[in-house]
C-alpha cells in the first residue's frame, strides 16, 4: 500500500500479487479479495479497463462469499468506475447506487464521498456542463472536509473529470459552477447526483417517472423516499423519524413493492422527479 500511494507502481504489483498467492495457499479470503482490488486499481491506471473489470469482480465474488459488506461495497464502487470508463453510464450509474447504500448502512463516510466523487463523473457525461462542475466541486469540498486522500486510481480519474468540466465552461462560468457547487452538502449533491436522467431509462423508472407525486404511498412512506433522496441510510431515517431501523427498513420494502422499484436509487430519482426533493 505504501508502494501503490507513492506512485511505485511496478513494486506494489508484485508485492499485491505475492500476497495474492500466499492469502490463496493458505484460504486467507478476505486479504486476497482486498489483493485483487488494488491490482484491479494498477490495471486501471495501466489503463487496461477490462483486466481491470475481471480483478474488481473476482474481488467482488471473494467478499460475497464472506458477506463482507464494506469490501462488497468497495468492489461495487470499482466496478463502477471501469463501467464508466467503458462508457455503460447507466451500468456505472447503478453499480455506484449500489455502493452507496451499502456505505451509508455500514456508516462510511469516506466510502460515502468516494461513491459521489464518481457519481460527479458519471453526472458529468449526462447533465448541463454546469450541473456537472458544480457536483465535482461540491465533491472537492468533500474530500477537503474528509481529509482522507482517494486511492491513486480513483483520484486519476477525478483529475481527468476536472479537467474536463474546466474546460466545457468559460472561465467565469465555471468560477460560477465551482462557487456553488462547494457549497452543496453531500446529501444534497448525491440527490442531484442520482436524479440525473439515466441514458437508458429502466422499465421501472419509466413507470416511476409517469405516476404522481405519492401515487399509491402513505404520508409516511412520502417522507422516507423524500429522506431517500438526501441520501440519508434506514439508521438516519430511524433517528429523525423516531421509529426503529426494521420500521425504516420495511417502509423502503413497501416504496419499492408499490412504485414498481428495485433500487434506493430509483427511490431517489422518483422522489426528486415528483418534487419531494431539490430537483435538477
Amino acid at each position: 500500500m505504501v508502494a501503490y500511494h507513492q506512485g511505485d507502481y511496478e513494486t506494489a504489483r508484485g508485492l499485491f500479487e505475492a500476497c495474492l498467492r500466499s492469502c490463496r495457499e493458505h484460504g486467507v479470503t478476505d486479504h486476497a479479495a482486498d489483493s485483487l482490488n488494488r491490482l484491479g486499481d494498477l490495471a486501471r491506471l495501466a489503463g487496461d479497463v477490462d483486466r481491470a473489470q475481471a480483478l474488481y469482480g473476482e474481488s467482488l465474488a471473494l467478499w460475497q462469499s464472506v458477506h463482507g459488506r464494506p469490501g462488497i461495497a468497495s468492489a461495487l464502487h470499482k466496478l463502477g468506475q471501469t463501467a464508466r470508463r467503458k462508457g455503460d453510464f447507466a451500468e456505472a450509474r447503478r453499480l455506484l447506487a449500489e455502493s452507496l447504500g451499502l456505505q451509508n448502512e455500514i456508516g462510511n463516510k469516506q466510502g460515502v464521498v468516494e461513491c459521489l466523487v464518481a457519481l460527479s463523473g458519471v453526472a458529468l457525461e449526462r447533465v448541463p456542463p454546469e450541473r456537472g462542475v458544480e457536483l465535482l466541486a461540491a465533491s472537492e469540498a468533500q474530500l477537503d472536509g474528509l481529509g482522507a486522500p482517494l486511492a491513486p486510481a480513483d483520484y486519476a480519474d477525478f483529475e481527468r473529470d476536472l479537467a474536463h468540466g474546466k474546460a466545457s465552461l468559460s472561465a467565469e462560468a465555471w468560477a460560477t459552477a465551482h462557487q456553488k457547487g462547494r457549497s452543496l452538502g453531500v446529501a444534497e449533491a448525491l440527490a442531484l447526483a442520482l436524479a440525473g436522467p439515466p441514458a437508458r431509462p429502466t422499465e421501472s423508472e419509466a413507470v416511476a417517472g409517469s405516476m404522481p407525486a405519492g401515487s399509491g404511498l402513505s404520508p409516511r412512506e412520502t417522507e422516507v423516499a423524500a429522506l431517500i433522496a438526501q441520501g440519508l441510510s434506514n439508521r438516519e431515517i430511524a433517528a429523525g423519524l423516531v421509529i426503529s431501523e426494521k420500521t425504516a427498513a420495511n417502509h423502503v420494502e413497501h416504496i419499492m413493492a408499490k412504485l414498481n422499484l428495485r433500487s434506493r436509487a430509483q427511490i431517489a430519482v422518483w422522489a426528486v422527479r415528483h418534487g419531494l426533493a431539490p430537483a435538477i
